[in-house]
């Protein structure tokens, strides 16, 4: 029997969240808040208009957006099975239910330009990763993680302004990640593997660069000119997060601050208006970090450097993302502090390829980590005295994620993934997925894998 009572917690916590104002008409995409920015992010191909399985809910729903007020809510389900490779076979379930309040403030109580926004989710299952490939580095299902298994989460909560003119002018502060603003699109969680979504793993397995729903005090400026854009952030360095609930808001425990910096270009080409985005960024953490190799000194800081594009190759049909898009990317980090020292990708998502599915899309990624040389010799080292080899995830003070294995030496990882998203109803998408990881762990010890995976998702 479901955990209804985790459920209906969550719908009154939300209620509680959203009842001081409620926001657009648009889902909130990643990176643009209100309801004029989602439109826009919608018609040049970086989200989606919403639908809802339950359409309107009589009326109820256009009457609260009149009203400034936006709920939503959503199930996401993730399946995968090891069907060859990796230590043993097996089946991994993991899900999670979403309740998300987007309140436009202007249109609420008059505050022009101003918006607040909320998320609360629940979150259960096990990793078929962590059970059957020894892989603590990557999965197969992103949705699992994070929060662990978890009845009620606060994912964010944050005030946003946005001001037009000559210069667009976008802050936002409060409990955010700063996967939600940098190096992200909303093109990488079409795919099941944590490789992509929500962030490439490069950046995402780096404690300092949290990602949703694991959220610390921070804030971030962005501004934009016409296809430029340029942002800025600073966020608390806190390994605990909020606590497996996510409303420990203290500053225990807190290692440092990151700050991350983006630029992007977004051209459109030709009479199809073939949209791209191509991002480079870097990410600055202060917190102390101990060396790999083993007696290493301590550093003071560290950065992290990234690119990545998406580009529409093939227009198909009218909407910002119907066409065959080409998207990769490459992130580098200090190789004496970070696991992965590279970690780069490459992949295509065709939307509309199929005259009668209009919003199917097919979806290829491959993606490939590098280990770093100082963790690679320091577990050879360990390898040789019989001792328990390192994995690079020190644990830190505070922090209430478990200790992660190495199934061996670790060196690299390879992941191809394939999938189809199906449109099967409004609001209902169904996704199969296969994955091939070479090397799972990034151990040569390790046999490679063959995953058969599912999606899926349910916006009511």
């Amino acid at each position: 029997m479901r955990r209804w009572w985790s459920t209906a917690a969550i719908a009154a916590a939300t209620i509680l969240v959203a009842r001081p104002a409620f926001a657009q008409s648009q889902a909130q995409p990643t990176s643009d808040a209100t309801a004029k920015a989602g439109e826009t992010a919608a018609a040049s191909g970086d989200a989606s208009p919403a639908e809802h399985l339950f359409g309107d809910w009589g009326g109820v729903r256009t009457r609260l957006v009149d009203a400034g007020i936006d709920l939503m809510a959503s199930y996401l389900s993730e399946t995968a099975g090891v069907a060859s490779g990796g230590l043993r076979r097996g089946v991994a379930y993991a899900d999670q239910e979403k309740l998300q309040a987007d309140i436009d403030l202007e249109t609420l109580v008059n505050l022009k330009g101003w918006s607040v926004h909320g998320t609360l989710l629940s979150r259960h299952g096990y990793s078929a990763s962590s059970s059957f490939l020894g892989d603590d580095l990557d999965a197969v299902q992103e949705i699992y993680g994070a929060t662990g298994n978890a009845n009620i989460h606060l994912g964010q909560l944050y005030l946003q302004h946005m001001s037009g003119g000559p210069i667009g002018v976008d802050v936002k502060f409060g409990r955010l990640p700063v996967g939600a603003d940098f190096n992200t699109s909303p093109l990488y969680c079409g795919f099941l593997s944590l490789g992509m979504c929500p962030q490439p793993r490069g950046q995402s397995i780096d404690g300092s660069f949290s990602v949703d729903p694991s959220s610390t005090w921070g804030g971030r400026l962005k501004l934009g000119e016409g296809h430029l854009s340029i942002a800025a952030g600073a966020y608390q360095v806190r390994p605990r997060y909020g606590g497996p609930s996510g409303f420990d808001w203290g500053l225990s425990n807190t290692t440092g601050y990151v700050v991350p910096v983006e630029a992007v270009w977004s051209p459109s080409f030709g009479p199809g208006k073939l949209q791209g985005h191509y991002k480079l960024g870097l990410t600055y953490d202060s917190s102390d970090r101990p060396d790999l190799t083993p007696g290493g000194t301590l550093h003071s800081h560290s950065v992290s450097y990234y690119a990545s594009f998406d580009q529409m190759l093939i227009r198909i049909g009218k909407g910002g993302a119907d066409g065959v898009m080409l998207l990769g990317g490459w992130t580098h980090a200090d190789p004496d502090t970070a696991i992965f020292r590279d970690y780069g990708f490459i992949g295509l998502v065709a939307r509309g390829i199929v005259p009668s599915r209009p919003a199917d899309a097919l979806q290829l990624l491959a993606t490939h980590g590098w280990i770093s040389h100082s963790l690679t010799d320091a577990q050879r080292v360990a390898l040789v005295e019989g001792m328990t080899l390192p994995t690079g995830f020190a644990p830190a003070p505070g922090s209430f994620a478990g200790p992660a294995t190495a199934p061996g030496v670790q060196t690299a990882t390879t992941v191809y993934e394939a999938n189809y998203a199906m449109h099967v109803a409004r609001g209902l998408i169904l996704t199969p997925d296969f994955q091939y990881v070479v090397h799972p762990g990034a151990a040569t010890s390790v046999p490679n894998a063959t995953i058969f995976a599912g999606r899926a998702e349910i916006d009511f």
